[in-house]
C-alpha cells in the first residue's frame, strides 16, 4: 500500500458496486421493476465474487504495481488506505469507473455513490506510473477482467477529491461502510 507517487495514475479491475446492490436486493432494499436476470447477477456478485488472482499475480509479477489493495470496503475507503499508507492524495473521476449493464438497470445511469462507496467489490485498486499504461492494459487479457483508469495520485495536501457531476468533492462527502461504526437496531 505504501509505493503510490505523486503522478501515478489509479485503476480498478471489473466493475465496481455490484455487490453491494446484490446484498441491497438481497435485503429488499433495491429492484423493484427490473428485469429478474439483472438481479440474479448482481446477486450473485455479492454471494460468489470473482476474485481478481490471475491478474494480481501478473501485475505484481512485472513490478508494474507499487501500491495494491482488493476493494472490500469500498473506492473511496481502499484508497484512503494506499492514500495515508503512501503519503499522497488522490483524483478520482466518477464518470470513468466501470459500471456493469446490471448496475445501471437497477441504479441508472447517473448514479455513481454506490461504486464510490460499495463494499465487497473483490476488485483490485492499484496505482502505477503513467508510462506502464499498455503493459498494464495487456494484463487484463491474461487476468480475464477488464483494467480501467479511474485517478490520479495527487500531492497529500489536496486530499482525496472526486470530480462527480461537474463538481469536485471531497471524499468524506460520500459515506461508505464503518466496520466499527455503532449499527442501527
Amino acid at each position: 500500500r505504501s509505493g503510490a507517487r505523486t503522478g501515478d495514475d489509479i485503476y480498478v479491475t471489473g466493475t465496481l458496486g455490484d455487490a453491494s446492490i446484490g446484498l441491497q436486493i438481497l435485503n429488499g432494499e433495491v429492484g423493484d421493476g427490473v428485469a429478474t436476470a439483472d438481479l440474479e447477477k448482481l446477486k450473485w456478485r455479492f454471494l460468489c465474487p470473482t476474485a481478481r488472482v490471475l491478474a494480481g499475480l501478473a501485475l505484481t509479477a512485472d513490478h508494474l504495481v507499487p501500491a495494491m489493495i482488493d476493494i472490500s470496503d469500498g473506492l473511496l475507503q481502499d484508497l484512503t488506505h494506499i492514500c495515508e499508507a503512501s503519503k499522497v492524495g488522490a483524483r478520482v473521476d466518477a464518470e470513468k469507473l466501470p459500471l456493469s449493464s446490471e448496475y445501471e438497470a437497477v441504479m441508472g445511469r447517473g448514479e455513481r455513490a454506490t461504486a464510490l462507496v460499495g463494499g465487497e467489490n473483490c476488485e483490485l485498486l492499484f496505482c502505477a506510473a503513467p508510462e506502464n499504461h499498455a503493459r498494464i492494459q495487456k494484463i487484463a487479457g491474461v487476468g480475464e477482467c477488464s483494467i480501467t483508469r479511474v485517478g490520479k495520485v495527487v500531492p497529500a495536501h489536496k486530499g482525496i477529491l472526486v470530480n462527480h457531476d461537474n463538481q469536485t468533492l471531497p471524499a468524506r462527502h460520500f459515506k461508505g461502510f464503518d466496520h466499527f461504526a455503532r449499527q442501527p437496531k
